[in-house]
């Protein structure tokens, strides 16, 4: 079984996106076809009725919100930490909003005003705007560190280009955020029919990989993701070959203009393969970091669309 994924993890379609020179054509990346696509998402398949253990282990009010902590148990490997922060202005219950932070960050980057990606100026946006956030450490980050023997993660994916454990870092994060949407649908206080997700960066290449597998993802925004995995040891993750499962879903790309080479390019002709007539790319004048108006872009994209999915 396992060479027969392989394999077919490797076959790939003739389908490219157009307006391109021969040129560009080459440098992107083709997607896997539909077949290999269903083998694929069995990577992201688990058994939903193993006890995830759900915690609150610490409850914190403001004026404002309320958040509290949990824990849960991974259905792979040890216990999975978060946040889950609820709005005190409206009545539940609430649409929520799945926040991914980058590699090498962790959830606390959602509540750090201080933070390149400003994650802090989002969740209060999202939280005023009448939204519930939530958000995991993504495995190997933050408080689960210790499961990467608190070495910190991100020299082994740019310096030793460690693409196995890259690879199950982010299939086992998705799965917990599978999990954490079982969790979220048996609150009163969570609406879970209207579900957005926004993620930066590494975030941003889990969105594709999330919504692509979970269809109780109504709406996305995709910040800073890198467009393209080449690697094939990685195909199980690349945003490329998860495009097309959109499937007619509000879809947000941003990226800046500066951020590393054919970065235009690339992220123009990943979003041309996203299969629906509800998507958008908006490039920045920046790098990597965007400008801090990206925060209200992203809201704005979610409350047109998440309060009206069904």
């Amino acid at each position: 079984m396992k060479k027969f994924l392989a394999v077919c993890l490797l076959c790939v379609v003739p389908a490219i996106a157009g307006g391109q020179t021969p040129q560009a054509a080459e440098r992107i990346p083709k997607p896997i076809d539909r077949t290999t696509f269903a083998v694929l998402t069995t990577f992201y398949q688990y058994d939903h009725d193993i006890p995830l253990d759900v915690r609150i282990i610490r409850r914190e009010e403001t004026p404002f919100y309320v958040r509290e902590k949990i824990v849960f148990r991974s259905i792979r490997d040890g216990m999975v930490t978060g946040y889950i922060a609820l709005p005190k202005n409206g009545a539940g219950p609430f649409p929520v909003v799945l926040l991914l932070h980058g590699l090498t960050g962790s959830k606390e980057d959602w509540w750090d005003e201080r933070t390149a990606q400003s994650g802090g100026n989002l969740s209060k946006a999202l939280l005023t705007a009448g939204y519930a956030v939530a958000m995991l450490d993504v495995q190997y980050h933050g408080e689960r560190v210790v499961y990467n023997n608190y070495e910190d993660f991100g020299p082994m994916v740019m310096q030793r280009d460690d693409s196995n454990r890259y690879r199950e870092m982010i299939v086992q994060t998705v799965i917990d955020y599978r999990c954490l949407l079982d969790y979220l649908a048996t609150r009163k206080d969570i609406d879970s029919n209207r579900v957005g997700v926004f993620g930066f960066s590494l975030g941003g290449l889990m969105t594709f990989v999330l919504t692509g597998v979970d269809a109780r993802v109504k709406v996305a925004v995709a910040a800073s993701s890198p467009p393209f995995q080449r690697n094939p040891i990685r195909a199980a993750v690349a945003p490329q070959n998860f495009a097309h499962a959109v499937a007619g879903r509000p879809f947000l790309m941003m990226a800046g203009s500066k951020d590393g080479d054919n970065m235009v390019e690339e992220a123009t002709a990943l979003h041309q393969m996203i299969n629906s007539e509800t998507k958008q790319l908006r490039f920045f004048d920046s790098e990597h970091h965007l400008p801090a108006e990206y925060i209200q872009v992203g809201v704005e994209w979610l409350k047109k669309y998440l309060k009206a999915a069904h």
